[in-house]
């Protein structure tokens, strides 16, 4: 299993177009990807529960891949934050 910790920095937090972008990277993968935020973990892919976490400007959320192709995983999501959050 390979993580990463990103603090949000975009003023409107993890909406619809952040959580798409995690969803369709999600998709491209082997490995389970999971976006770990505000007590909660829920897989990647799961749209509409990740923009109902509330993740605000200045939240830290995690991410977590395991599986074959986790390290690719890790780095798109991360890739991911840094162009949407």
């Amino acid at each position: 299993m390979m993580t990463f910790d990103y603090k949000i920095k975009d003023h409107f937090g993890v909406n619809v177009k952040p959580a798409l972008a995690f969803a369709k990277i999600a998709e491209g993968f082997n490995s389970k990807i999971e976006i770990q935020g505000n007590h909660s973990c829920l897989e990647a892919t799961r749209l509409t529960e990740l923009i109902a976490l509330g993740i605000k400007q200045g939240d830290t959320i995690s991410g977590l891949a395991s599986g074959e192709d986790e390290e690719a995983a890790i780095q798109a999501m991360l890739s991911c934050c840094e162009e949407n959050l």
